[in-house]
């Protein structure tokens, strides 16, 4: 049998930029109350301090409150989502909740939860991104090739607007992501690659029709590192060397789509 502390995770990581998220998996009741409160308070800080430093200078804090994982909600864990949501508005905190599946998101409405929160869905979610110079979209095959070809077209983007030392280190993290989205492939549809530059920080996000992975399963320290022949370096590479990072799914014209997504700051212009 599963232990019941087992069966409820929260944890907080960046999310698109300027935003912190909030990840919840398993079953919210009373009992989790004082553990997500918890969470949020250390997310509106991390928040803060996001809005407050370069290019979201002078904007709110944003959170959002990721339920997708979230199997079961009681009275108890519904009072926990009110009081957060009066909290985020006596706050001036952006806050947005992204919708649990169906079957709960259904006894949301009856209760007229729904109602009360900002309460959207994976599709409903719109770009936040701040101003941004220049965006560039690839897609490649997913073959052996793809890693190369992605690293070759980051240089060529790259090379006239960043140092060489921060040129290494994006080519390196693009390449581990691009590798993973080729493993994960499901019948060797194609590998997105995005890249944004903005006027102090450049983001890489990396798509592929996977399952994706649990982020809250990612951080580990240097005592555990995986085994060569066990995967996850990647990910560690990127978690180690980023500025921040995180993952999305989306629904998009090429099907759902996972992504994950990277962002290293550069000196403003």
């Amino acid at each position: 049998m599963t232990d019941r502390a087992e069966a409820f995770r929260v944890a907080v990581l960046a999310g698109e930029p300027g935003e912190t998220r909030i990840v919840v998996h398993g079953e919210l009741d009373s009992g989790q109350a004082q553990e997500l409160a918890g969470a949020y308070s250390q997310a509106v800080k991390r928040a803060e301090l996001e809005s407050a430093a370069g290019r979201q200078q002078r904007s709110p804090a944003r959170v959002l409150l990721d339920l997708e994982g979230v199997s079961f909600i009681d009275s108890g864990g519904m009072r926990t989502l009110i009081a957060i949501q009066r909290e985020a508005e006596s706050q001036g905190v952006q806050l947005t909740v992204l919708a649990p599946p169906e079957p709960v998101t259904h006894v949301l409405h009856l209760t007229g939860l729904a109602e009360r929160v900002n309460l959207v869905s994976e599709g409903e979610m719109t770009s936040r991104e701040p101003d941004f110079l220049e965006r560039v979209e690839f897609e490649f095959e997913a073959s052996d090739s793809a890693p190369s070809r992605a690293r070759a077209a980051i240089r060529e983007s790259l090379a006239p607007v960043v140092s060489d030392v921060l040129l290494a280190n994006i080519v390196l993290m693009t390449s581990e992501l691009v590798t993973n989205g080729v493993v994960h492939s499901a019948g060797g549809v194609n590998v997105g690659l995005r890249l944004t530059t903005f006027p102090d920080a450049v983001r890489v996000e990396v798509d592929d029709p996977g399952a994706g992975f649990d982020p809250l399963a990612t951080t580990m320290s240097t005592d555990e590192l995986p085994a060569p022949d066990m995967g996850g370096r990647g990910l560690f590479v990127v978690d180690r060397c980023s500025t921040r990072w995180g993952t999305r799914r989306a629904d998009t014209d090429r099907g759902r789509r996972f992504s994950v997504w990277f962002e290293l700051e550069t000196e403003a212009a």
